[in-house]
């Protein structure tokens, strides 16, 4: 199952440089695109899909833009936001660790005699 979200951090979003070239267009388009690469993990390098990915009547020229802010996948075809791929990275981490945290707590109040 995939996070059902990510941290999206204001101050790197207004800041970024690559953010603020786009135009207000691209930039909806752009958020449209990564919501949709971090739901299901990639999102198609194909400008004509991902257009029709973004909806609301999207361009194949504006799909074209908004797609060089995405590298490509180890599949063919498709592309991956380096961002969220850390996001992921840093959620999966912490999930195991949580994790791991737990089962050596349960552990340690079996080994004790306590069963809550």
């Amino acid at each position: 199952m995939r996070p059902p979200a990510f941290q999206f951090y204001a101050t790197d979003w207004l800041g970024s440089q690559r953010v603020t070239m786009l135009t207000l267009e691209e930039e909806g388009a752009y958020i449209r695109l990564i919501a949709y690469c971090w739901q299901h993990g990639d999102i198609p390098s194909d400008p004509k899909s991902a257009a029709r990915l973004i909806g609301k009547g999207a361009s194949t020229t504006l799909a074209t833009t908004v797609l060089t802010m995405f590298q490509p996948a180890t599949e063919i075809g498709r592309m991956i936001h380096d961002r969220l791929e850390a996001e992921r990275q840093k959620q999966d981490a912490w999930r195991a660790k949580s994790s791991e945290g737990g089962r050596k707590s349960a552990e340690s109040r079996f080994k004790g005699g306590s069963r809550v």
